[in-house]
C-alpha cells in the first residue's frame, strides 16, 4: 500500500527532531542487553516478513524483488550478529 503524506511545517518538524533527540538520549543510557532485545526483535520481525518489506522496498526504490528479499534477509541477519545471546 502506497501512500502519500502532507508537508511538515517548521513547527512539525522541529517537534519532530525534539522527538528523535529524546528517543537517542534515551537509547543511549540503555544497556547492552537491553539494546540487544530490540536488535534481536527487529531482526526477527525482519526474517518473519521477508516478502512484505521486500515488496515495499520495490515500490519504493524500484528494486527487483529477489534483490530486495536478499537485502531484508541480509539487514535482519546483521541485526541479529550485533546482538547475539538474547533470542
Amino acid at each position: 500500500m502506497l501512500k502519500s503524506f502532507e508537508h511538515l511545517t517548521p513547527a512539525q518538524l522541529e517537534k519532530s527532531l525534539a522527538g528523535a533527540q529524546h528517543c537517542y538520549k534515551t537509547w543511549k543510557h540503555k544497556s547492552y542487553a537491553e539494546r540487544a532485545v530490540v536488535l534481536n526483535k527487529a531482526a526477527a520481525l525482519l526474517h518473519a516478513h521477508v516478502d512484505d518489506f521486500a515488496k515495499l522496498e520495490t515500490l519504493e526504490m524500484g528494486k527487483r524483488i529477489n534483490e530486495a528479499r536478499g537485502e531484508v534477509k541480509f539487514s535482519g541477519d546483521i541485526l541479529a550478529y550485533y546482538a547475539p545471546g538474547t533470542g
